[in-house]
């Protein structure tokens, strides 16, 4: 019976390592519980290289920590592009052509003939190259180029500084047609200033500012229509129900028209222009103290229509664009926050490489050598994990150890963590917003409420066994005292 219960135990200890390695990680599928091989490219000099592990007796190739990013945290960011001396160099040449079309604003060509040369050899020289960008981006890129506001509007751009001198010298055409075409390539050089918008992608807080703008686009637009609608509903209404007389000057004739005696309500064309006004505060005194003389019950939708549109309308707006630039800000921050999760993880390749701290270190190990390699391994991750703290890639709480972060990342109790658990579950738990948080924190609570509800049936089970068990050592302890008492007489 004392053997039984010592392998009861033994039982309940092996269920329970059981139930803690299966313990369940948020979100995290599994291609194998093999760790890193690693073992680099020749000639690859990238600390992202490709690595070979052996799964199931077999050498495979794992995947790299730009792999390992791109398919669980796909860029958000790839618009930004990143800052090469050759955008810092097109950047410059965008300022110098936005300078050009100011200066020949202040300085005309026509006004001297080496100007007009001088201006002619720049625009030439620029036409060049921005030509260069754009063939280098379409052959770099492809049909990618075109996926992008910033290059759709470079090509745009190009295009017309390209066709802007040909259409220029049609001038002097008889053709009505392309005299139209060369008058609106003229103007067609001012939409070149739209190019500086560029150079906001220097800093991420023009960056946050432009592309706040340009999200909201949209939001405005319907806020535009719903102001129309209500501007239109207002309109209809003061042309119809006020007193046209109250407005009208002292010295106007008698038989003079409703628009002449009228200038704010007498159409509907005026009302909406007097109610635009009033939006922007230019014609409140010349409206309201006839209304309110005159007619001072029109002061309740006069006041209304203003409450409305200014309080109402155009806070919207205001909230539209400050949410819109947030979410900016947010993108952004997750960029930065995912370059330094690859920079984290490419940090724990290169040391796990380097001090030999691979799963490979266990094969063929066993008893006694098999647990000193596995302690030593786990003491080696967690100096790698401390190194990975000290270095601030990454803003950890202050004060947190390296153990805390293994416990945290690994899905074993042994504490053994590779490169794979660590990328993704600290990028779970880095690149997550709060709703996401919340949703992992609840699975967690949830799945572990089924581990413990399978322990407790498991156990139950275990128990009825014993008890059955038990019963039966009883019977044979009877059996036992009879059979003895029997061999006494």
């Amino acid at each position: 019976k004392k053997t039984f219960e010592s392998l009861l135990k033994t039982t309940m200890d092996t269920l329970d390592s059981a139930r803690t390695d299966a313990s369940y990680t948020p979100m995290l599928p599994r291609s194998g519980q093999e760790d890193e091989m690693s073992s680099p490219r020749a000639g690859s000099t990238d600390r992202t290289y490709s690595r070979l592990t052996y799964v199931g007796g077999e050498m495979v190739r794992r995947k790299t920590v730009d792999e390992l990013l791109d398919e669980y945290f796909p860029d958000k960011t790839k618009e930004l592009e990143p800052q090469t001396w050759f955008s810092k160099f097109m950047n410059y040449v965008v300022l110098l052509n936005c300078a050009q079309v100011g200066a020949e604003c202040q300085w005309r060509p026509s006004d001297s003939r080496h100007l007009e040369l001088f201006y002619w050899v720049l625009s030439v020289g620029f036409c060049i190259i921005f030509s260069i960008e754009v063939v280098t981006k379409l052959y770099k890129k492809g049909p990618e180029y075109f996926r992008n506001r910033w290059d759709i509007m470079d090509f745009v751009l190009t295009v017309e500084m390209v066709l802007a001198p040909l259409l220029e010298h049609l001038v002097g055409v008889t053709s009505e047609l392309l005299h139209m075409a060369s008058k609106s390539a003229r103007l067609a050089r001012t939409a070149r200033i739209v190019r500086v918008v560029r150079v906001f992608k220097l800093q991420p807080e023009l960056v946050i500012v432009t592309e706040g703008l340009l999200k909201s686009a949209s939001s405005l637009g319907w806020i535009i229509v719903a102001l129309s609608v209500i501007m239109y509903f207002f309109a209809v209404l003061f042309v119809l129900e006020v007193d046209h007389d109250i407005f009208a000057q002292h010295d106007v004739d008698t038989d003079a028209s409703l628009c002449e005696k009228d200038m704010y309500f007498c159409d509907l064309t005026s009302s909406l222009n007097t109610l635009l006004d009033v939006i922007v505060g230019a014609t409140w005194s010349g409206v309201a103290s006839p209304l309110s003389e005159h007619q001072p019950w029109m002061m309740v939708p006069f006041v209304s229509f203003f409450i409305i549109a200014c309080f109402g309308v155009v806070n919207v707006i205001v909230g539209v664009i400050v949410d819109a630039t947030h979410d900016t800000k947010l993108h952004l921050e997750w960029g930065i926050k995912r370059e330094s999760l690859r920079e984290a993880a490419g940090m724990w390749q290169t040391k796990i490489v380097q001090n030999g701290l691979g799963r490979e270190m266990l094969r063929g190990l066993e008893g006694e050598a098999l647990e000193a390699a596995k302690l030593k391994r786990a003491a080696g991750i967690e100096e790698v994990v401390q190194s990975i703290i000290d270095s601030g890639i990454i803003d950890f709480p202050q004060g947190v150890q390296a153990k805390s972060i293994v416990s945290l990342l690994t899905r074993n109790k042994n504490g053994e963590l590779n490169q794979e658990d660590f990328t993704i579950m600290l990028g779970r738990l880095l690149l997550a917003d709060q709703e996401k948080l919340v949703m992992q924190s609840l699975i967690n609570q949830a799945k572990q409420g089924d581990i413990i509800r399978d322990l407790v049936r498991d156990v139950s089970t275990v128990r009825q066994d014993v008890k059955a068990i038990d019963q039966r050592l009883d019977r044979m302890e009877a059996m036992l005292a009879r059979i003895e008492k029997s061999q006494s007489k």
